[in-house]
């Protein structure tokens, strides 16, 4: 799996990146084979008001019957919180269109 990351004007330290890796990892699991690449934007969506102003938006490459393109995205107040939520919203769509291509018709 390829992960690339989009940051703007968050510039990500080296454990910002593992947390990136970990929480993609564990979020995708069972349908790493499937996801070919994960394309992460970072952005602040408040500037300098504050408040819940990081958005991560996940878009992940997913090879199953065709190709498709899943997309999750979540907001919190810091970078971290952000991540861990998209991420688990991606583990869900992921599951979900994967399990939708195996239900009999």
């Amino acid at each position: 799996m390829r992960i690339e990351l989009h940051d703007g004007p968050v510039r990500p330290t080296p454990a910002m990146l593992a947390f990136v890796n970990d929480r993609l990892s564990k979020a995708v699991g069972r349908f790493g084979d499937l996801v070919q690449s994960v394309r992460v934007v970072i952005s602040d969506i408040n500037g300098p008001k504050g408040g819940i102003s990081t958005r991560c938006s996940l878009q992940a490459a997913v090879a199953w019957r065709g190709h498709s393109m899943v997309v999750a995205e979540d907001h919190s107040t810091d970078f971290y919180g952000a991540v861990q939520a998209a991420s688990r919203k991606l583990k869900r769509a992921i599951g979900h269109t994967v399990d939708r291509g195996r239900a009999p018709r």
